[in-house]
């Protein structure tokens, strides 16, 4: 391994908002994961959406170990005999400042629409089969229990299972076309 550098060690002491990245990849089949597990998909969505959990990365994740972090979640806390998980999400967090959801901040309603959706059928339904019942206690808190003990339900949660808006949720059309999520590109 190589030492991160000091700006990769704090990245936001060069960084700064505005700008334009220019990519070039596959065209994606859609812009919703839940219809075609793809990797064009997956690349889009990992710029633009966030999940709850996420794989450690960059230069400080160890290359040899899969690490989870926290990423729409500050913190989770798992029950003695990991069946039921409690996941506390970041304030504040807003969607991109576009239609439909227009800059409002992600909240627990949005957990529940998009886990109640991948639950339903789609490429995610196998990841979340393990959730007998969800509980949503107040706006930042998601509580999830499982019909077995699973103390890998973070890590499994952070490969694929990106948060999308209520809103979009609702419209299986636009969520097809469009990717607008909390990530750090539109």
């Amino acid at each position: 391994p190589i030492a991160p550098t000091g700006a990769e060690r704090d990245i936001l002491a060069n960084g700064r908002y505005g700008g334009t990245i220019l990519a070039r990849y596959l065209d994606p089949p859609s812009m919703d994961f839940n219809r075609t597990l793809s990797c064009t998909i997956n690349s889009t969505m990992d710029v633009t959406k966030n999940k709850l959990t996420r794989a450690a990365f960059g230069p400080k994740a160890d290359m040899f170990r899969v690490t989870i972090e926290p990423d729409l979640a500050e913190s989770w806390e798992v029950n003695a005999d990991a069946t039921q998980f409690t996941f506390h999400l970041h304030k504040g967090v807003k969607f991109h400042n576009v239609a439909p959801t227009n800059g409002r901040e992600f909240t627990s309603d949005d957990v529940k629409a998009t886990v109640e959706r991948y639950k339903a059928g789609g490429t995610q339904q196998d990841v979340w089969a393990v959730v007998d019942s969800m509980e949503f206690p107040d706006k930042y808190t998601a509580v999830f229990k499982l019909n077995q003990p699973l103390a890998d339900f973070p890590k499994n949660i952070a490969a694929w299972s990106h948060m999308d808006a209520r809103e979009m949720v609702e419209d299986n059309n636009f969520l097809k076309e469009h990717a607008v999520g909390t990530g750090p590109f539109l």
